[in-house]
């Protein structure tokens, strides 16, 4: 059995993530792009390591829900920062509902007809 390693969190994910917290809880607008060349990265990677750094600061998909919860049962709340928390929290987890749908018809009788030329190799 083969296990799959943990990826490496280095120090400038670690950095990265902490300066992430930082923009967003002060309700800055910073691009992404600029926050990693703030922690010394070319990019923002979206990576499983910078996935866990977040993760490890508390910036997760069900901590988002819930502060999304709290905005919304609290009319007094100063919503822009913590929105904006919210929102950064499910691009980095890829969580977003896909952008765009698109509907095919579509009959069984091709779908399978196709299945059959493949498996003779036509």
């Amino acid at each position: 059995m083969v296990t799959k390693r943990k990826p490496k969190i280095s120090y400038k994910h670690r950095r990265l993530a902490k300066i992430v917290a930082q923009v967003t809880l002060a309700g800055k607008k910073v691009s992404k792009q600029k926050m990693a060349e703030m922690a010394g990265l070319s990019q923002f990677p979206n990576s499983e390591a910078m996935r866990i750094a977040m993760v490890n600061l508390g910036f997760t998909v069900e901590n988002a829900k819930r502060v999304v919860g709290e905005i919304l049962n609290n009319a007094e709340a100063d919503d822009n920062a913590r929105l904006k928390s919210a929102e950064l929290v499910f691009k980095v987890h890829g969580a977003f509902a896909p952008d765009k749908v698109i509907n095919m018809d579509v009959s069984i009788s091709d779908v399978l007809d196709a299945i059959d030329k493949r498996e003779r190799g036509d």
